[in-house]
């Protein structure tokens, strides 16, 4: 008895310590690194179109990113950032069929340029290119499906931190906050890693024709003439193993 309560005693003490001195999440990045990231996405809409009431609509698609970093800046901690967006796609099924024309013609590319901290905070972004200028429009990384934003303060499991969307064209130029939470640890392919999680309502109210006037096809798209607003609410579910030794997320 005397033994059990001693280890019991140990175990106390040491989630105790834990407690105490927290994890301080931040992301690390060697001047001349470069990561990948390949991101999908499934949306159900509903749509506002005069004289035909609210219709629904699924949207279905992807890109890749390409993040290549530089040398970090000893007095403001950012590091340089150039970011190339391949590999775009795009599918909209509505009650009126496939919509996706609607669009335009994808670019094969976006690059944009800026800054990034080690706590997943993008900042003086410039694009090369109008559809990239768009996307750029009140972009961070958890907008575009990357990373998690990390606390500014030592966090421990179980605990949560506010992440706040900045307003976009994609949102009705609203404001979303969502919550963010250090869920565990584990182990993965002998990689030790935290279990970060992101949950929230983002609005959604998108006007095309307005949208579609800075596409990059010249004639802006079949939506670009066509009275059509997409309103909704995004229910926002994610998940991030961020590996312990560098912050990045895997």
């Amino acid at each position: 008895m005397m033994k059990q309560r001693m280890v019991l005693g140990f175990a106390a003490l040491a989630a105790l310590a834990m407690a105490k001195g927290g994890v301080l999440l931040r992301h690390t990045f060697a001047s001349g690194s470069t990561e990948v990231y390949k991101v999908t996405m499934n949306m159900a809409n509903k749509i506002a179109i005069p004289s035909m009431g609210d219709q629904d609509m699924s949207m279905t698609g992807g890109m890749t990113y390409t993040m290549s970093y530089g040398a970090a800046d000893e007095k403001t901690g950012k590091s340089d950032l150039k970011m190339k967006i391949t590999d775009l796609q795009m599918k909209i099924d509505s009650a009126m069929g496939d919509m996706s024309q609607m669009m335009g013609e994808m670019p094969k590319e976006m690059l944009l340029n800026g800054k990034i901290d080690s706590r997943n905070r993008l900042s003086d972004l410039k694009a090369d290119g109008q559809a990239a200028m768009m996307m750029m429009s009140g972009t961070n990384s958890a907008t575009m499906g990357l990373f998690i934003e990390f606390p500014e303060k030592e966090v421990n499991i179980g605990d949560t931190w506010e992440v706040v969307l900045p307003k976009n064209p994609m949102t009705g130029n609203l404001e979303a906050k969502l919550t963010a939470k250090l869920e565990g640890e584990k182990d993965v392919e002998g990689k030790s890693v935290w279990i970060v999680s992101m949950a929230g309502q983002v609005p959604m109210k998108v006007d095309m024709a307005e949208l579609m006037k800075n596409q990059p096809d010249p004639t802006g798209g079949a939506a670009s003439g066509m009275e059509m607003v997409i309103t909704g609410t995004i229910d926002l579910k994610s998940t991030a193993l961020v590996d312990k030794a560098t912050g990045k997320t895997l």
